[in-house]
């Protein structure tokens, strides 16, 4: 037999199939007469045909023939490899017991007949075999079904762990590196768990913190705690609790947020609106609040409170000149020497610019408030170091108190305001205290401002002219114009009553440009009577001096006076040309282009810029008379007037001498070295006919003088 055959007698369902291995006719046929006909029968000659037949479809049993030749322990075991718990091998008519032995305890079989067996035999015996081999073939399913749910099961737990180490690494994440602290406590206050950030916060580490007292918190209700911050320094955190649960107990959660940085934006917040920017003092808005309360202490105790505006003089012109970084440094200076004058009960505030108030409370008396001032007005004579020198800054000062100037905080701030105002007009006084007549007076100015808005469309404005004489034989040199308001009702207004205002207002331009026109018109006329003509000077404001039209005004009023340049002279102050110097300087070249002779006027009383002084086109620098009044009795005004001499004189420049009233001065001044000299010695302001008269005089005697000799 060379090919496998199956049977032809075996039902549609049969109860099991039968493989048999055997190469002998004669013994496969006995085989296959002894099998009951129930079973499905396939035969194979070959191993290989086994094999091929195995895995074409499923066998229950397989019966070899031992007696086949080759049928030994290897060929045994190859069956058994190729269908492992699957098939019940039988090893039939075995006269090799050993064989079958050895091959039975190595699992290659799982029966082994020794003798031949009936067809009853046989059947029972395939039957246990069919039904141990489709019980093989459960138990494999079972064990794949088996293995399969074990695969899914670590799968599933692998997926259960890696969501576990996820869980963790996100509790590390969220719990333990939360930048805000969290704590559990038990129901009895103590700690059961703090995170890295809470350790931190605490100063404890987690031994220290784990089992310590905490206390049992306010449940939903903010509070704040000292903490500390990373880098050791005390912060504040906002401490949030709630119920929750801890492995099966009550426990508390609580949170600890650090608002350190929120609390010192708040902070500083509102310091930004109460305080100035600046010099950090307190601002209009904190200081009216602090006046207030103020107020109402000194109702309760029966005492005073006193309120101090401050203004300090000429700061625009530090601005405008020096610039507003100087400017601003000077201004925290002040602010610094102020606040260190008055007591810690006190307040000093900045108002805004260069204004300044204090508020002093528990006061008796005005004598407290007048010695207060009085400190500061010799505190602030002394100079302000800057980076590129030294700057004063003198204060104007005005004083209301209460209750007995005003009763509210509102009128006290206006009457100190008053106060100051009057002082910052009247250079003599130091401060000023608020009193019925200063309200008397500032109605008397708000008039006098109302007035002198049509005093030049009334032509009430006329010229004087006060001579100017050479020291060394008192020959006139020039003159200078005055101008004076002829007040219909008040008579003759002199300068310091009015230019100010004019200045304020902005007539000064209007009316600077109408003096100018009127002295060349003066000099044309005087030229027409064969007066012996002297120059004129004529004082320039700053605010006419910045105006872009200026030059072309100055160059209308030469061509249409068709007079000659030189007999006009322009005084500036020098903190006139201190404001825009790069255009001052272009102004100041063009009037030189024109002819005019230039005049500092007031030299030593204001910056005393020697830089200035050398740099500008100035001919003639005038001293003010501030130094000529005491320069015999005061060696500092000596010795200052003597130094302005011989600077000007090493410039190349002359020098006038303002305020020249007896003959002693006159001679100190000629002998040390000053060229020309004005004031009352000489002659003082009188009108343009007067002066006509008196250069018809001088004329004279010029004449007669020349006669004799």
């Amino acid at each position: 037999m060379t090919a496998p055959f199956v049977d032809l007698h075996y039902e549609c369902d049969p109860p099991g199939v039968i493989l048999i291995l055997e190469d002998e006719p004669y013994i496969l046929a006995a085989l296959y007469r002894q099998l009951p006909h129930e079973f499905h029968v396939v035969t194979a000659t070959t191993v290989d045909q086994v094999l091929v037949l195995l895995n074409q479809r499923t066998v229950d049993v397989i019966v070899i023939g031992q007696r086949m030749a080759g049928v030994g322990i290897e060929l045994l075991s190859e069956v058994r490899q190729h269908a492992p718990n699957t098939v019940w091998i039988l090893l039939a008519n075995c006269p090799a017991l050993d064989t079958a032995i050895q091959a039975s305890n190595l699992e290659c079989i799982d029966a082994y007949l020794v003798r031949p067996l009936g067809s009853l035999e046989l059947c029972t015996l395939l039957h246990e075999g069919i039904q141990e081999a489709r019980l093989l073939i459960k138990n494999q399913q079972l064990l794949s079904e088996l293995s399969q749910v074990k695969q899914q099961l670590e799968i599933q737990i692998n997926q259960l762990k890696q969501e576990l180490r996820n869980s963790q690494e996100q509790f590390q994440s969220v719990v333990r590196k939360n930048q805000a602290g969290i704590l559990l406590l038990d129901e009895q206050g103590k700690i059961l768990f703090a995170n890295l950030a809470a350790e931190t916060q605490l100063g404890r580490n987690d031994q220290m913190l784990i089992g310590s007292d905490f206390g049992i918190p306010v449940l939903h209700d903010k509070m704040e705690i000292t903490i500390l911050l990373p880098n050791r320094t005390q912060g504040i955190a906002e401490l949030m609790a709630t119920e929750t649960q801890w492995q099966g107990q009550n426990a508390y959660l609580v949170m600890l947020h650090d608002v350190t940085r929120h609390k010192k934006a708040e902070a500083q917040a509102r310091h930004l609106a109460s305080h100035d920017s600046l010099t950090a003092l307190p601002n209009r808005v904190l200081f009216t609040d602090r006046l207030n309360q103020a107020l109402l202490r000194a109702q309760r105790s029966k005492t005073k409170a006193a309120v101090l505006f401050i203004d300090l003089n000429h700061f625009k012109e530090i601005n405008d000149t020096l610039g507003h970084k100087v400017g601003d440094h000077l201004l925290q200076q002040f602010a610094s020497r102020l606040a260190e004058a008055v007591r810690k009960s006190d307040t000093v505030a900045r108002m805004g610019g260069d204004e300044f108030t204090v508020l002093l409370e528990g006061l008796n008396d005005r004598k407290q408030v007048s010695a207060f001032a009085k400190k500061l007005q010799k505190l602030f004579k002394q100079p302000f170091a800057m980076d590129n020198g030294e700057l004063f800054a003198i204060p104007s000062i005005g004083i209301s108190i209460y209750p007995d100037d005003a009763g509210n905080t509102d009128e006290l701030l206006c009457r100190a305001d008053s106060a100051m105002y009057y002082a910052k007009r009247h250079k003599e006084v130091d401060f000023c205290f608020y009193s019925k007549e200063l309200d008397t007076h500032n109605l008397n100015r708000l008039s006098l401002e109302h007035d002198l808005r049509r005093a030049l469309e009334r032509q009430e404005f006329v010229l004087y002219y006060q001579i100017q004489v050479r020291l060394c034989d008192e020959r006139p040199i020039g003159t200078e114009a005055l101008v004076r308001w002829q007040h219909p009702s008040r008579g003759v207004v002199l300068p310091n009553d009015f230019i100010p205002l004019l200045e304020d207002t902005g007539l000064i331009i209007p009316v600077g440009n109408w003096i100018l026109a009127e002295v060349c018109r003066q000099i044309a006329a005087w030229r027409a009577m064969d007066v012996d003509l002297v120059p004129v000077a004529v004082n320039i404001s700053p605010k006419q001096l910045a105006d872009k039209s200026f030059i072309g005004t100055m160059r209308g009023l030469l061509e249409h006076s068709n007079m000659q340049p030189r007999l006009l002279r322009l005084e500036l102050t020098e903190s006139a040309v201190m404001q825009d110097q790069s255009y001052i300087f272009q102004t100041l070249d063009a009037l030189r282009e024109l002819g005019i002779e230039l005049h500092m006027d007031d030299f030593g009383v204001g910056y005393s810029s020697l830089g200035l002084l050398k740099q500008l086109p100035f001919d003639i620098v005038k001293v003010d008379q501030s130094f000529i009044v005491d320069v015999l009795t005061d060696s500092s005004s000596a010795l200052l007037t003597q130094s302005i001499i011989n600077i000007a004189h090493g410039l190349k420049k002359q020098v006038i001498a303002e305020g020249v009233e007896t003959t002693e001065q006159a001679a100190y001044l000629l002998h040390i070295g000053c060229d020309h000299a004005q004031g009352w010695r000489y002659g003082q302001p009188i009108p343009a006919a007067s002066m006509t008269d008196y250069l018809q005089n001088m004329e004279c005697l010029n004449a007669s003088a020349s006669e004799e000799d």
